[in-house]
């Protein structure tokens, strides 16, 4: 938890007010690749978080992001900064700092018409990327799936989250939403699915709440 003064306007000598905000350290990914087949290709790499307890719950599994990734050999290593998500708003900014919100929407009959500026700032924000967890530390699991980035069709923009706000007119993806995770797999035991598939790894880790002290 990190902590910044609330910006009061249109308030003549506003007091000083702080409020807490949540952020995570900068961090990437980096996932490790082995190919059964000869040659280079293209793929799409899926990042999925869940909280330990949730495990077995489909449904409960986050995106945290998607990308392509050129494999070349027989071993590859794709590596992904957070701060790139599929899910997060671009430019991926955090606190201190306004937030601006999109416009209201049409009314009934209004046609509604794409507005740039909104569509940047369209996603989830940078800092809350990541789960607060807890004090003790809280356990967690990522999946990384793997997919074929030609039959995949994706396409992104420089701006605004792919996952969350699409291509300006459609979702980028030719796979559903939330994909593999979206449907019942073949097992009715989800950790029974995910070992099965040998284009999904899954692993273990640690989130630790630490908590700022109160700015002076």
């Amino acid at each position: 938890m990190r902590w910044r003064p609330l910006d009061i306007e249109e308030v003549p000598d506003p007091p000083r007010v702080w409020i807490p905000y949540l952020d995570q350290y900068p961090f990437a990914y980096a996932v490790r690749l082995q190919s059964a087949v000869a040659g280079g290709h293209e793929v799409t790499v899926r990042l999925f978080l869940v909280a330990d307890e949730f495990f077995p719950e489909r449904r409960m599994w986050i995106e945290l992001d998607k990308f392509h990734h050129s494999i070349v050999g027989e071993r590859s290593v794709a590596v992904r900064h957070a701060r790139e998500s599929a899910v997060i708003r671009k430019p991926a900014t955090k606190p201190p700092g306004s937030t601006r919100h999109s416009p209201e929407p049409p009314g009934p009959g209004e046609p509604r018409e794409w507005d740039a500026e909104s569509y940047c700032e369209c996603g989830w924000p940078y800092n809350l990327l990541l789960p607060r967890g807890t004090g003790e530390g809280m356990r967690f699991w990522m999946a990384a799936v793997v997919t074929d980035w030609a039959k995949d069709d994706l396409h992104g923009s420089s701006c605004g989250s792919m996952s969350f706000c699409g291509a300006q007119d459609r979702y980028p993806d030719a796979r559903s939403m939330g994909y593999p995770f979206d449907r019942r797999f073949a097992s009715a035991d989800v950790a029974t699915a995910l070992d099965s598939l040998p284009s999904i790894a899954t692993r273990s880790f640690t989130i630790r709440w630490t908590n700022a002290s109160f700015p002076d």
